[in-house]
């Protein structure tokens, strides 16, 4: 029983430093704790937040304390609607097609929300779409996966979206950051958007350096390069018979370690 307390209050004590949640927190709590962590990782170090003008943050603001608004929160509510009809859709009429539908739906409903508050489409792009929505699926997934093992076995969250985020688990994207590029840069055969100047006279991609690739939070999918870039990636990962949203831990977690380890 004493192992049991510790392990307890030491998984609370990660879950509430990360996210702010418990392993008793409400789903709305929870819910609201992991889009809200996912905003972080989509626009921070340069990939949004630091390219607004005091003007642009105003502009922000303004639409966020609209009463009666909407989406006054900027996208949040409106991912968590989203979320709620995606897992409230019996997994049984989910398929690949189906979620990158509900997928690309999404992330241009969030591009017009930030394109109609800043009056502009250059700052909030698909790359940014696409990472608010795909971690915010990856936490669900991770803290979804933490309760069934370690909550108690009536847990809210688990009682009422754990089945359905198991099985849509298989058709989560991988979240595009310079890490994951980083991680298959070597691997040809996984398409990315390059920036063909910076190459190899041959055309190679040769050793990775990161002006070789357009940078994620600039990617905008004109000509389809994020689906190209999942599939390719998903065909490559199908290999070794993982899941994709299993795959990418692992992968982020090696470049990240090699990362450190340049910069000591």
């Amino acid at each position: 029983m004493e192992n049991n307390n510790k392990l307890t209050n030491a998984i609370n004590f990660l879950l509430f430093s990360y996210f702010g949640i418990t392993l008793k927190s409400e789903p709305d709590d929870v819910m609201d704790k992991a889009i809200s962590k996912a905003y972080n990782d989509a626009t921070r170090q340069g990939a949004f937040n630091t390219q607004l003008t005091d003007e642009l943050k105003e502009k922000i603001e303004k639409v966020k304390n609209s009463s009666g608004d909407k989406e006054n929160n900027l996208g949040e509510n409106l991912i968590k609607e989203n979320v709620l009809a995606l897992i409230n859709t019996s997994h049984k009429n989910i398929d690949k097609e189906y979620f990158n539908s509900w997928h690309c739906s999404l992330c241009h409903e969030l591009i017009n929300c930030y394109e109609t508050a800043l009056e502009s489409d250059e700052y909030f792009t698909y790359g940014n779409a696409q990472k608010w929505v795909n971690m915010t699926m990856k936490y669900l997934y991770l803290i979804n996966s933490i309760y069934s093992v370690y909550a108690d076995s009536n847990n809210k969250f688990v009682d009422s979206c754990g089945e359905h985020i198991d099985k849509i688990s298989k058709f989560l994207h991988v979240p595009v950051d310079s890490y994951i590029i980083e991680s298959v840069w070597d691997n040809e055969s996984i398409k990315l958007p390059l920036n063909k100047e910076k190459l190899c006279k041959n055309g190679k991609r040769g050793k990775y350096n990161s002006e070789k690739v357009v940078a994620w939070s600039k990617w905008k999918n004109k000509n389809g390069e994020y689906y190209e870039f999942q599939n390719t990636l998903n065909d490559f990962i199908n290999k070794e018979d993982k899941l994709p949203i299993d795959w990418e831990g692992p992968a982020w977690i090696d470049i990240a370690i090699k990362r450190k380890e340049k910069n000591k």
